[in-house]
């Protein structure tokens, strides 16, 4: 009972905070939740058949873009939808309708947002794998296993979106400190993938002088285009979700009020529009989708 009384009062909390403001900036904020409905799911559903189509994707990195697609189309079908009802309860005045969806819509938000965090430096490790690898990586990084460690990301943001209800405060610290581990992981996997291929790249150059007719397997120039486009995705996510953590840690350090939860509240809205701008950099960078989109279409 205790519990669903402080449940309702964070809420109400959050609700009055809202309203100090103009009613014009929900307003805006429901007419991007509706851009992102239609966008998102329409993006996001014409990529993932794209991939089920595409047969020069490799099977492990088309399984780990399929699960960051799904996460991008669970934010359109499910959090969008709900994050206007809740958006629409402030700008209506009506406290209810804005608690309803609350905890759906926050729940839903963060395991979206935890799979797509924990995706990228999959993906970066993927990649660097295929470089360090070469030949061994088809028989070492398998489908079978990349489907075991895509099952292991959706149950820990299920676990982590769970943890939320019980403390927000420990809750908002482990969030921030897994977002900034798997930002520099990433990073720091990408950086050892670029200066790897310059190195390769430059001892080319001098044997190829030697070795012009040695046949080579690894083609340098197509894998470093590939990590290119999988290094801009990761910027992309990185730029919409900065903001958000950035919030986060002004509100541990700062406390919460009227304007560090109006903050918050737009840094997530960012969050929700990368669902949004993936596919588009999808069909913008791999040719392959792009031509499969295009076919559907």
């Amino acid at each position: 009972m205790n519990a669903t009384l402080d449940c309702s009062t964070f809420h109400l909390l959050h609700y009055s905070f809202l309203q100090e403001f103009s009613k014009d900036l929900f307003i805006l904020m429901c007419f991007i939740d509706a851009i992102i409905f239609f966008s998102a799911t329409l993006g996001n559903t014409l990529i993932l058949i794209a991939l089920k189509k595409s047969q020069s994707i490799h099977s492990p990195s088309k399984a780990l873009l399929s699960s960051l697609a799904f996460s991008d189309l669970g934010v359109g079908i499910i959090v969008a939808p709900l994050h206007f009802a809740l958006t629409l309860g402030v700008i209506q005045e009506d406290p209810l309708q804005y608690y309803a969806p609350y905890q759906p819509t926050t729940m839903a938000g963060f395991i979206m947002a935890s799979v797509s965090t924990l995706t990228s430096p999959a993906i970066a490790l993927d990649r660097y794998l295929a470089f360090r690898l070469r030949i061994r990586y088809r028989h070492l990084v398998t489908l079978r296993r990349i489907v075991i460690l895509l099952s292991s990301l959706w149950g820990t943001g299920i676990f982590f979106a769970v943890s939320w209800t019980l403390g927000r405060n420990i809750n908002r610290i482990v969030g921030a400190f897994s977002t900034v581990l798997c930002t520099t992981t990433t990073l720091y996997f990408y950086l050892r993938t670029f200066f790897g291929l310059r190195r390769q790249t430059a001892q080319i150059q001098q044997q190829s002088r030697l070795r012009t007719n040695r046949r080579n397997i690894f083609s340098i120039p197509a894998y470093k285009k590939t990590v290119k486009n999988m290094f801009l995705i990761y910027c992309v996510i990185s730029i919409c979700y900065m903001p958000y953590l950035l919030a986060q840690m002004l509100i541990f350090f700062v406390g919460l009020n009227s304007s560090s939860f109006l903050v918050i509240s737009f840094a997530y809205i960012l969050i929700l529009l990368n669902s949004m701008l993936n596919p588009i950099v999808y069909c913008w960078r791999i040719r392959d989708l792009k031509r499969q989109v295009l076919r559907i279409l």
